[in-house]
């Protein structure tokens, strides 16, 4: 079986942004004839209990290994471990950001990853004969720059995914000047490398194709989408939900600044004093990177008896909230960098057929969710908001509530991404 060599600093059971994606590409390349050797994040050490840790090492569909120094989670609490996942710094009041909703930064160096990844691909390509192809994903840069130089030196054809720019959070956000000229500079060399580059929306390919205009063609950058498993057993798994008394909300939040989340929070607040009644029929979690911010805004807005504060560390964590909820509120913060990202939990969301409801700017998020049969509120609109979770209720209570249909659902199937992943490794291939 022909081998292709992954380098990624997000793979499960980190809960970082591309982790799900570059799983699910590496999960189903072996049937299409590929067997990854994934060369990914760190180890995570004290975190026997995540129900994700075995499944993740016992794919036998790819061969992990991990790279860099061991995450400790031994003692920690839930919020210090998601932090950890999440690659998020442990320290709350750090004013160091390593991620941006989910999302591991561009200049990310997890403790000299780079070095001891270089030295784990040497071995290997030394060893395993049969590697004919290099996956690198990024941001952060390194597994990129790595890629660039193996490829070079080795001589073997380069697949670059890109999940966002360089620059996630602007010009106008970035540590410093120097930072976002460097960002730029690495990220025109990248693209114009002359490798394949695949992207996940196509909002990025089309942000990429205006930005480097005259540089690229359409045909420079293909769309390999995101997209939910059809045969995950997280996701196919759910049966039809038994009747209960309580409806279970679940909140997605990514990228919002706390005024934007405390507008939802205080939605929820205001349905609450106009129908009390409400009180003891809802039960809400909220998943996702920004899931610790949950707490302050509930006692806040005197949320604590219809708000479930309980952190997931997993994906399997996450999932297993979804499908047991009654609605999903989706929600990603306003900003330019913000309008071509779209959450991968989302897509585990939407394969569950879990009703959507978009508390969304424009973006691709937004399109998303429209594409998938679910609705949309306006960010600002906090009585709308108010009114439309009141009008889902009544229709839940009514046994009205309709899940996302199937056809929409159909769509976002990973299926099509396989394929288009794998026409693009073959158009790399040399002829024999």
């Amino acid at each position: 079986m022909k081998k292709i060599l992954f380098l990624t600093r997000n793979f499960p059971p980190m809960m970082t942004e591309g982790s799900t994606r570059s799983w699910q590409l590496a999960s189903h390349l072996e049937a299409i004839g590929w067997h990854p050797l994934v060369i990914g994040p760190a180890g995570i050490e004290g975190l026997d209990d995540n129900p994700d840790i075995s499944l993740w090492y016992a794919e036998g569909a790819y061969t992990l290994y991990n790279t860099g120094q061991a995450v400790v989670g031994d003692g920690a609490s839930p919020e210090m471990v998601q932090r950890l996942l999440c690659g998020m710094p442990v320290n709350a009041f750090s004013q160091l950001k390593n991620s941006v909703g989910g999302l591991l930064r561009a200049e990310n160096n997890d403790q000299g990853w780079e070095k001891i990844a270089r030295e784990s691909a040497q071995q290997l390509i030394a060893e395993e004969g049969e590697i004919e192809l290099i996956y690198a994903q990024g941001p952060p840069v390194t597994p990129h720059m790595l890629g660039l130089e193996l490829a070079k030196k080795h001589g073997l054809p380069l697949v670059l995914d890109f999940l966002a720019p360089y620059d996630v959070e602007g010009a106008d956000s970035v540590t410093s000047l120097a930072h976002h000229q460097r960002f730029e500079k690495l990220e025109e060399q990248v693209m114009q490398s002359g490798h394949a580059i695949i992207v996940p929306s196509r909002s990025l390919k089309i942000y990429f194709l205006k930005k480097y205009f005259g540089h690229l063609t359409n045909d420079d950058i293909r769309i390999v989408s995101d997209g939910y498993d059809p045969e995950d057993a997280l996701i196919s798994g759910r049966g039809p939900k038994e009747e209960d008394a309580v409806m279970r909300w679940i909140i997605l939040a990514e990228r919002v600044t706390r005024k934007e989340l405390a507008a939802i929070f205080a939605a929820v607040s205001e349905l609450l004093q106009q129908h009390e009644e409400l009180r003891g029929m809802l039960s809400i979690s909220m998943i996702g990177s920004q899931s610790h911010e949950a707490a302050a805004l509930c006692r806040k807005y005197k949320l604590d008896d219809v708000f479930t504060l309980q952190l997931q560390c997993s994906r399997s964590g996450e999932t297993e909230l979804c499908s047991m909820a009654d609605l999903c509120l989706a929600a990603v913060g306003r900003g330019e960098m913000n309008e071509v990202f779209v959450p991968e939990r989302l897509f585990d969301i939407i394969g569950i057929r879990l009703p959507l409801l978009g508390f969304l700017h424009d973006g691709a998020t937004r399109q998303v969710v429209e594409d998938a049969g679910g609705r949309i509120v306006e960010p600002g609109s906090r009585g709308q908001l108010a009114g439309i979770l009141l009008e889902l209720v009544e229709q839940w209570r009514n046994g009205q509530l309709q899940p996302l249909p199937d056809d929409a659902v159909r769509g976002f199937g990973i299926g099509k991404a396989i394929d288009e992943l794998h026409r693009e490794i073959v158009s790399r291939l040399p002829l024999d």
